[in-house]
């Protein structure tokens, strides 16, 4: 980039940076929110079950950004792996994990039952005292 184009670049960010400080609430220009980790089913029988199952994820994600949740959705991080490099499912579940235990709270993606990694998880949360809640608690507004 040219001078000019650099400044204007750096103009742009800096009159970002002063509507983002306004938005917020904190001293150093972070909103405080909740970190929901949406929990549900990622395998399937087909490649088109597995994108349901994502768009179903993201779907229940998208509602709690909405309610103002900051959001993590695993099924968005690995989507089709094969896509993703050569690693295995240990650390798929592994990082999830890692990931799941520093979140504030779980919502679970209708059909979570059926999931043996979403039940890991499930059980991974609560031995951990992190909330776990179905998706309709986001429609009734009582998480």
């Amino acid at each position: 980039m040219t001078n000019n184009a650099t400044d204007r670049r750096i103009g742009e960010l800096t009159k970002v940076s002063v509507i983002m400080d306004q938005m917020t609430n904190q001293p150093d220009g972070l909103k405080a929110m909740k970190l929901a980790y949406i929990a549900g089913p990622y395998r399937a029988a087909t490649k088109g079950g597995i994108l349901l199952n994502i768009q179903n994820a993201a779907n229940i994600g998208a509602m709690a950004a909405e309610k103002g949740y900051a959001i993590i959705v695993p099924h968005c991080n690995s989507y089709l792996p094969d896509k993703c490099g050569t690693f295995t499912d240990r650390y798929w579940l592994d990082m999830d994990l890692e990931v799941l235990s520093r979140c504030d709270l779980v919502v679970l993606v209708p059909g979570w039952e059926q999931s043996a990694g979403t039940r890991a998880e499930v059980e991974f949360a609560n031995e951990r005292g992190i909330p776990v809640y179905e998706a309709s608690a986001l429609v009734e507004a009582s998480i």
